[in-house]
């Protein structure tokens, strides 16, 4: 749960998605093609401190998305970079 959980912050502190889950409701948000590009910046930036589930996400990305879809769904992403 650490990975995820880091994984969140490291996606909080993007502006590109700050900008649009400001102007975008949920859903549209959690179908970004940016998240998907954010989430897997952050992944490889996690990887040195979470290589194995790193290298799961980054090899599955139905993975990837199921970790970001339960961040934006469950977490708090949306509503952290709301403001």
């Amino acid at each position: 749960m650490t990975f995820v959980t880091e994984l969140e912050t490291k996606l909080v502190e993007s502006e590109k998605l700050r900008e649009q889950a400001q102007a975008n409701t949920k859903d549209q948000f959690a179908n970004s093609p940016d998240l998907q590009e954010e989430g897997m910046n952050a992944t490889i930036e996690l990887m040195e401190a979470h290589e194995k589930m790193g290298k799961q996400m980054l090899n599955d990305n139905a993975l990837l998305r199921t970790v970001i879809a339960a961040i934006v769904k469950q977490g708090g992403l949306w509503d952290g970079l709301q403001g």
